[in-house]
């Protein structure tokens, strides 16, 4: 359960997962592997906050360099609750090498 305090919520999602799994229905789902070579921006995508621009890089309605001009003009800030798995698990969806669970 997401809130240990309060087990009958069963709404709450994840943010990023549920971002993520509608920009991958819509087509413009952030692929990290093609901005390995562009290492600022690659690091805010994997580090920094979660932008409604880093849907835009690609896809539908792609804004390619406004997108990339917006996220590199926000700091990366990690926060303290950040943790390190928190990291790995997202570098690993972005990077499809984890098996998506999907629930029918």
């Amino acid at each position: 359960t997401i809130l240990p305090a309060s087990p009958d919520v069963k709404t709450l999602v994840g943010y990023k997962d549920w971002m993520d799994s509608m920009a991958e229905l819509v087509g413009c789902e952030v692929e990290l592997w093609r901005y390995l070579l562009r290492p600022q921006l690659f690091i805010r995508l994997c580090l920094g906050s979660l932008l409604p621009s880093q849907y835009r890089l690609r896809g539908p309605g792609a804004l390619p360099g406004l997108a990339k001009a917006t996220i590199l003009a926000v700091p990366v800030a990690p926060t303290p609750w950040q943790s390190l798995d928190e990291v790995r698990r997202s570098w690993l969806r972005h990077l499809r090498l984890r098996r998506r669970d999907r629930k029918s």
